[in-house]
């Protein structure tokens, strides 16, 4: 049997995790990492090369509007659009709804494209900041999931 009370196994005893710390480790992890160009066999993968395309969303005109990745913490959901003019800042406008993150720009390319969350965010806490050609978007997801009781209908009674 595995000592799982042990003080040895597999986190400190008495030490508390503290949620903050680590989603900061996270987002810097996955930060450096989405930062990276991809390496060869994943651009090289029939698979990977589908769910890239399908990642990016075209304009009316067929072009792409935006590169953007998009993961979640515990705590957020994160969008890293890529955006190397830092012009291009001065006419963008972000905002959002509890399930999409909308992005549009009234510049010399109007484009205007909705990304689909993959949890639900709350209305307010939304943060953008813009470095080294990413703007990064992030939104605190939405700890209130209100349910509702279905009645049960018998109609063979």
């Amino acid at each position: 049997m595995f000592p799982w009370k042990s003080n040895s196994w597999p986190f400190e005893q008495g030490k508390e995790q503290n949620n903050k710390e680590t989603d900061q480790y996270l987002k810097s992890v996955l930060s450096s990492a989405m930062s990276q160009p991809l390496p060869d066999f994943i651009k090289n993968n029939d698979f990977f090369k589908q769910a890239l395309q399908m990642s990016h969303t075209k304009t009316s005109e067929g072009e792409t509007a935006l590169m953007y990745d998009i993961f979640q913490t515990h705590d957020s959901c994160i969008i890293q659009v890529k955006i190397p003019d830092r012009a291009t800042l001065a006419y963008l406008k972000v905002s959002h709804s509890p399930f999409s993150c909308f992005i549009e720009s009234n510049g010399e390319k109007k484009f205007q494209q909705e990304i689909s969350l993959p949890s639900s965010v709350r209305k307010k806490g939304a943060k953008a900041t813009y470095q080294k050609g990413l703007l990064e978007i992030s939104l605190p997801k939405s700890s209130q999931h209100s349910l509702s009781e279905i009645p049960i209908h018998d109609l063979e009674a």
